[in-house]
């Protein structure tokens, strides 16, 4: 009896860890389009430091992201392929609780080269969003959210081009 608690146990754990993170599916973002981008400060794994005004002049997509996370897999090349494709919008990548070595791992197992910052806690992740990874956020050069997306509508190459084309060609005014 209780070698199969044992295993059920075990069981349940490993599908637990095969799930993408999603915590509690009614609970989404802290922030939506039309929002100011949060007050928040992140040193990149290069080095910079990163913060909501140093953003400021410049589109930014800011990506929330765990490397274990299935959508996260998918979505991480595509965000890798609109680092490389333009040169217009910073990127920045935020892990959720996930420490520096296992996302250095990961970037250099799957040859990733854009900047991110590890952040073992929700510290950060918490002024943008309660649940759901990836959490991605285009930010106008006034620091105003434009697009967001998440697990849930993940978006292509092709969509993220176009919103920054949408939004240079067509930019959004702060009232």
């Amino acid at each position: 009896m209780k070698i199969r608690s044992v295993i059920h146990t075990l069981s349940l754990f490993a599908l637990l860890l095969c799930a993408c993170i999603n915590d509690k599916p009614d609970e989404g973002s802290q922030v939506s389009v039309g929002d100011t981008l949060p007050q928040f400060t992140v040193t990149l794994n290069n080095g910079s430091i990163v913060s909501d005004t140093s953003l400021r002049g410049q589109h930014a997509l800011i990506v929330f992201f765990h490397t274990s996370c299935s959508d996260c897999q998918h979505e991480l090349p595509v965000i890798q392929q609109f680092f490389e494709a333009q040169q217009q919008c910073r990127v920045v990548c935020i892990s959720r609780e996930q420490e520096t070595e296992s996302v250095e791992a990961y970037w250099q197992q799957h040859n990733l080269t854009m900047p991110f910052s590890a952040q073992s806690t929700r510290e950060v992740y918490s002024l943008f969003a309660a649940s759901h990874i990836p959490q991605i956020f285009l930010v106008s050069p006034q620091g105003i959210i434009i697009r967001h997306w998440t697990d849930a509508d993940m978006p292509t190459l092709e969509t993220l081009l176009a919103a920054m084309s949408e939004d240079i060609d067509h930019p959004v005014v702060n009232m």
